[in-house]
């Protein structure tokens, strides 16, 4: 199962960063109107190509027999009934609140604080992208042997380090390259953490799913992270204004 995950979840992330990459060739460092035309264009017509795809695949049997008049509402209190699935929530959506707020974060401050060019936003996503692939198997083949708890911890540990190597990333206007160098390397890390986070968050949630209730799981868990997703740039940001305000206060 985790091997199967890793690799789906490789072939997506190839794909993003093929289409990242692409991204940055058709936009250039002067991108106009048709430019974005144009690469809005293509990212349309691979969507339509992934909806025919989609609709040649067979579908399966129902995984529960119940009442037709059985309502979404139902079978999510049915789910949220079960406590062990309620912890799972609650640990996925702290996991993605910090998650989601480190990325965008630290790249603002290597262009305010450290003088990064505006394009490191392209490098940093295509780093993570490169960490999540070169990752997401072994990811999934330690998961199939050792579990997924260990996923989990591992691959905190890892996207810590990676947010601590940032530290140590020299200002711009004195390493240049090699403080590019430095920032991709703590990405790449990062996409490695953050792969595994993923990983172990999706084989996990096939084992804490109740049985019968798989697919209102999935929503319920894909819920909690789009909340946390959400709600993670609010609350750093007001975090951030907060020590602001204290740091002048103390001055």
């Amino acid at each position: 199962r985790g091997r199967f995950f890793g690799s789906l979840r490789t072939w997506w992330r190839m794909t993003s960063f093929a289409g990242t990459v692409a991204a940055g060739w058709i936009l250039g460092k002067e991108p106009d109107d048709l430019r974005f035309a144009l690469a809005l264009g293509i990212g349309a017509a691979c969507s339509l190509f992934y909806g025919t795809y989609l609709a040649r695949l067979p579908d399966l049997p129902p995984e529960r027999e119940g009442p037709a008049t059985e309502s979404a509402f139902a079978n999510a209190r049915a789910v949220l009934r079960d406590p062990l699935f309620r912890r799972f929530l609650g640990v996925i959506f702290s996991i993605y609140v910090v998650q989601t707020a480190a990325t965008p974060f630290t790249v603002a401050f290597l262009k305010r604080g450290l003088g990064f060019p505006s394009s490191f936003s392209v490098y940093s996503a295509s780093s993570i992208s490169v960490g999540a692939i070169l990752s997401l198997l072994a990811w999934g083949r330690l998961s199939d042997r050792r579990g997924s708890r260990l996923v989990f911890i591992t691959s905190l540990l890892v996207t810590a380090a990676s947010i601590a190597a940032i530290g140590l990333v020299p200002r711009y206007d004195r390493a240049g390259l090699a403080a590019l160098a430095v920032a991709a390397a703590a990405f790449l890390l990062l996409g490695v953490g953050v792969s595994g986070l993923t990983m172990g968050y999706t084989v996990r949630l096939m084992l804490e799913a109740p049985a019968g209730y798989t697919g209102t799981a999935m929503a319920i868990a894909r819920t909690t992270v789009g909340i946390a997703t959400s709600l993670s740039p609010v609350l750093a940001g007001a975090l951030l204004a907060a020590l602001g305000r204290h740091a002048e206060a103390a001055a």
